[in-house]
């Protein structure tokens, strides 16, 4: 069991390596991070971004290439096409330059456009095996998917399938940001690592590995004289990349294998006393 954890650990090491895109999020809180006794009001008062906040790092960071919002439903969904339907999804929201700011290519078909994301268009990017769910081998491109159901009750266009560097996105699909928020928007006291109505979530992307620090360096000095932070106050936002998700594995994984080599002791001992 050690050793299968250690390959898996290497393997999540090798798939963080290999895209190499140095993605930098920018979000309220940082992963993993736990709380005891409930979410503190300090950080269910942060805010969270906005497309001006994006803009703004752009006009800002010269060594800023992009920058995409991110955001998702907050309740559970499935997608469907006349008698099929997926597992649960996970659906996301984002703009035209997500591509470029996770390193993601396309199989088939094309990306939605700008001017899709601002009339809110119902249009979707769907995950190899989501596409595979729905409309088996065929590709499904410019097929219109009724959801009677739902709000969501014109017809959602399919655009393309994508791919990340080779490997399929899997069970996912993609949507414009704002038809995120015309239909799936969060409540009001939704927890904080949901971004809310009018709100988002950022990904961005330096102009080359190299200059990924700096980028980070630039995207937090805008964002805090953005939000009036004087210098003796602390962040109310982080900024981070595929290293911190790579380091709450590490400490995830080193937990189980701690606990499992104790038990694995405690087992040779007993067993030594036994015999």
């Amino acid at each position: 069991m050690v050793a299968l954890i250690n390959g898996f650990q290497r393997s999540f090491q090798q798939s963080i390596q290999s895209i190499g895109n140095n993605t930098i999020y920018i979000r309220r809180i940082r992963p993993g991070i736990q709380f005891s006794g409930g979410v503190p009001d300090s950080l269910k008062q942060r805010r969270a971004f906005t497309m001006e906040d994006a803009a703004a790092i752009i006009a800002s960071c010269p060594a800023v290439r992009a920058v995409a919002p991110f955001k998702w439903p907050y309740q559970d969904l499935r997608l469907k096409y006349r008698e099929r339907q997926t597992k649960i999804t996970f659906i996301y929201g984002t703009n035209q330059d997500y591509l470029l700011t996770h390193g993601y290519d396309l199989a088939r078909g094309r990306f939605f456009t700008g001017e899709e994301v601002d009339r809110r268009a119902n249009v979707v990017v769907l995950g190899k095996d989501t596409r595979e769910a729905l409309f088996k081998d065929a590709s499904g491109i410019g097929e219109a998917r009724p959801h009677r159901q739902h709000p969501l009750h014109r017809d959602r266009r399919v655009r393309g399938q994508g791919k990340m560097l080779g490997n399929n996105f899997d069970q996912v699909a993609a949507v414009p940001f704002s038809t995120i928020d015309k239909y799936f928007p969060a409540p009001f006291d939704a927890p904080p690592w949901f971004p809310k109505r009018g709100e988002l979530f950022l990904d961005a992307i330096a102009r080359s590995p190299e200059q990924s620090e700096e980028a980070q360096r630039q995207i937090t000095e805008t964002l805090r004289i953005r939000r009036h932070l004087p210098s003796n106050k602390t962040n109310n936002f982080v900024v981070f990349t595929d290293d911190a998700f790579l380091s709450l594995y590490n400490t995830v994984t080193g937990g189980i294998t701690a606990v499992m080599t104790a038990d694995l002791a405690r087992s040779r001992c007993w067993s030594a006393a036994s015999a």
